[in-house]
């Protein structure tokens, strides 16, 4: 599959906002017009290739080489691929529609959430971030899945509206606050759900088998393949993982789920 390739010049970056990067609208272009892809930084106007080289062949996939953490990479996509080598900023996703974003390093606050002037986070589409992810993961989103291989910071899932969420390692601080539907999913035994006190446990001192939730067992091998890991291996061994299962917040009519896997 083609590519086209961004590596970032500066060691400096002259704009934190990564949002002009568009898979979805570069495809639809030639090298040269993508070199000349306009650029706000501050108060001057600049185009793409004053920041980036330029490579490859035009494509709906987009990689981007040695950049710092840029925020709102991605955001508004509504298709295409995105690839980072490294780490992502703030409100990577930021109300995206579609397409995919692949992230090798960590991210920062508000994967998923709201972009600017938006009331929503994401409407579809998929994130996977091989590392670490910041604050309010999944903020109001709406559809996608966002699949997250380290840790989370506080929150993730807050005032989440549906989708899916996937979460590696723990622990998780206060998931799905004023969730109102979605799936909330936690690997790994190191990973307990901290849910707080107005989610209501359906589980108790019986966790259910993993068969007896396929949707489940779907989701997580297709989170694993996304950041290239075998689920029986890196992520969860599902032959013999068993869930514990809560309801969403009662703030929200127990609407949504938050799930525990346990090998």
């Amino acid at each position: 599959m083609s590519t086209l390739t961004l590596t970032w010049k500066y060691d400096a970056p002259p704009t934190r906002d990564g949002s002009f990067i568009r898979p979805d609208r570069f495809s639809r272009l030639s090298v040269e017009q993508v070199k000349q892809w306009p650029v706000r930084v501050g108060r001057t106007d600049t185009t793409l290739d004053a920041l980036c080289d330029v490579s490859g062949e035009p494509s709906d996939c987009v990689v981007l080489r040695d950049a710092p953490p840029l925020d709102r990479l991605g955001a508004q996509m509504t298709g295409g691929e995105l690839r980072v080598e490294g780490d992502a900023g703030h409100d990577l996703g930021a109300s995206m529609s579609g397409g995919v974003i692949r992230v090798a390093g960590n991210a920062g606050d508000r994967v998923g959430g709201p972009d600017v002037s938006q009331p929503r986070g994401m409407t579809g589409g998929t994130i996977a971030i091989e590392g670490n992810a910041g604050d309010h993961v999944g903020l109001r989103m709406r559809r996608g899945l966002i699949m997250v291989g380290g840790q989370c910071g506080a929150s993730p899932g807050y005032r989440m509206l549906a989708g899916s969420l996937v979460i590696g390692r723990g622990p998780v601080d206060h998931a799905g606050l004023e969730m109102r539907r979605g799936t909330i999913i936690c690997l790994y035994d190191d990973n307990p759900a901290v849910t707080g006190p107005n989610f209501s446990e359906a589980t108790r001192d019986q966790p259910i088998a993993v068969s007896a939730m396929p949707a489940v067992a779907m989701l997580v091998r297709r989170a694993a393949s996304l950041l290239n890991r075998k689920a029986s291996n890196d992520a969860v061994d599902l032959s013999s993982a068993r869930l514990r299962l809560w309801h969403g917040d009662r703030f929200e009519l127990n609407r949504g789920e938050i799930i525990q896997c346990l090998s």
